[in-house]
């Protein structure tokens, strides 16, 4: 495989539990690599806490503001997939939201 350009990676990536138990190739997608401490604690599996103790980048942990869980939980039950969300997808959204408008702005949502 051919490397990746940095010029192609992605500023920021959120990443949820999935990710990590997949074992997918973060680097390789973005430059700063965040998630919140509830999706490591969700991650039970021997091979894949191996894995997160030698990652080869540095994982951003970053919590959301209460108010943007407030407005993705409120978005989520318009949409209807407030039921099929858990805290924790709850909070990798407003996480996600959070650092959209930190550094691009929300107008476009």
């Amino acid at each position: 495989a051919l490397p990746i350009l940095a010029a192609s990676l992605v500023e920021h990536v959120v990443a949820d539990s999935g990710a990590f138990l997949k074992g997918a190739v973060l680097q390789e997608i973005g430059k700063n690599i965040y998630t919140i401490k509830d999706v490591v604690g969700e991650i039970r599996d021997k091979e894949t806490r191996r894995r997160l103790a030698v990652l080869p980048y540095e994982l951003h942990f970053k919590e959301p503001l209460p108010e943007n869980v407030k407005l993705v939980t409120e978005f989520a039950k318009k949409t209807g997939d407030y039921p099929s969300l858990s805290a924790t997808d709850i909070k990798v959204l407003a996480l996600t939201y959070q650092l959209a408008a930190e550094h691009i702005g929300v107008a476009h949502l």
